[in-house]
């Protein structure tokens, strides 16, 4: 789940950026629509770090409709990745673990 965290962090502050640079506006100015420090919107940017849920919200106020369905399509995408990869490790598990019991009973 941490990748799925980091790949959407990332992707976030992508964004951010992007929005930024489309609005000619500085890391300052930017940082102070969203209400938080400079500092910590250059973290968001960055990927280094992931926003609080209202400082998402204020951010996702400032797209328009289709960069939100946009965004919310690549997030949808990465997410049910995840889920098909934990799905297939939960799997993998599962076999080796009855691989293994059945190894026991011919031991025995």
């Amino acid at each position: 789940m941490q990748a799925y965290h980091n790949v959407v962090v990332a992707y976030l502050g992508k964004q951010m950026k992007e929005k930024r640079d489309q609005l000619k506006l500085t890391q300052e100015k930017m940082a102070a629509k969203l209400k938080v420090s400079e500092r910590m919107y250059g973290n968001y940017e960055r990927g280094k770090c992931a926003c609080r849920f209202v400082i998402f919200c204020r951010f996702a106020a400032m797209l328009s409709k289709e960069e939100w369905l946009a965004f919310h399509d690549v997030i949808c995408k990465h997410f049910k990745y995840q889920e098909e990869e934990e799905e297939q490790q939960e799997c993998l598990e599962e076999e080796t673990a009855r691989a293994q019991r059945k190894r026991w009973k011919c031991k025995e």
